[in-house]
């Protein structure tokens, strides 16, 4: 139960903070932006609320249950801190996200496109650091039929990921 209560914490925040910022904003607030920080999505109240609080929600349910259901699900006790740091890092952006969402639609003056260029480094670095822990299973990783054949190729897989210039250019 331990494993489940920051995010537990982090989606009871959230609510809070949706139900005392609902009544101050606007009928249409953005949710998304493009690269140079101007938004170009909106949505009305209501469905911006669900949809970003119900994604962090629907994410945080199929994570916990996630390995219940992996036919490999014996393999999920070697790495189960990689695994809930990887959903408390996930879940983690998706609340700042939705902070940043409230705080813009406030009105607060918030530079989205240089938060979402380092929201996009930390996820990169977490996965980075993270993934070569997983082992082999059906949800998490890179999943193709060679690396799912074999525990080895699975290994050198996801640490060369790790080692791959992509992910080198954000060390």
């Amino acid at each position: 139960m331990k494993k489940h209560v920051l995010p537990l914490i982090m989606i009871s925040l959230l609510i809070l903070a949706w139900i005392i910022a609902f009544p101050m904003l606007p009928e249409q607030i953005p949710i998304h932006w493009g690269l140079n920080g101007e938004a170009n999505g909106f949505a009305s109240k209501i469905n911006a609320m669900f949809s970003t609080l119900g994604v962090m929600v629907i994410l945080y349910l199929a994570m916990a249950l996630l390995p219940k259901v992996d036919l490999r699900k014996t393999n999920y006790k070697f790495f189960s801190k990689s695994y809930h740091i990887l959903i408390n890092a996930i879940l983690g952006v998706l609340f700042v996200i939705n902070i940043l969402v409230l705080a813009s639609a406030i009105d607060f003056d918030v530079p989205m496109g240089s938060i979402g260029s380092m929201i996009i480094g930390i996820i990169f670095m977490i996965l980075g650091n993270y993934l070569p822990h997983v082992r082999s299973n059906f949800f998490i990783g890179i999943r193709t039929p060679w690396t799912l054949s074999s525990e080895e190729v699975w290994k050198q897989t996801h640490r060369a990921l790790r080692k791959s210039s992509f992910l080198e250019a954000l060390y």
